[in-house]
């Protein structure tokens, strides 16, 4: 006894890239090179270009990040030394 649709799963595989897909929403591991795309799932090797792009955007990421925690520290700061005047 055979099903004849048996052998149907070969055929259709959904994590296929889709050959129109940019990578737009592809994560980056600088650590392994790895690019894995969210879109159209295809894992691959980055390249040298794709790679100093992610350090880079993390680096700019991780300076704002810094530059709001010091003005959240200084706002509580003024704030606290506004408290203690006003006493």
């Amino acid at each position: 006894m055979t099903d004849e649709g048996a052998d149907d799963w070969h055929d259709f595989d959904p994590y296929e890239p889709a050959e129109d897909c940019i990578h737009m929403d592809a994560d980056i591991d600088i650590i392994t090179g790895q690019m894995s795309c969210r879109n159209c799932g295809i894992r691959r090797a980055a390249t040298t270009r794709e790679i100093e792009a992610e350090m880079k955007w993390q680096a700019e990421y991780a300076q704002q990040q810094h530059e709001e925690a010091l003005a959240w520290e200084r706002e509580q700061h003024n704030t606290e030394m506004d408290a203690r005047s006003a006493t």
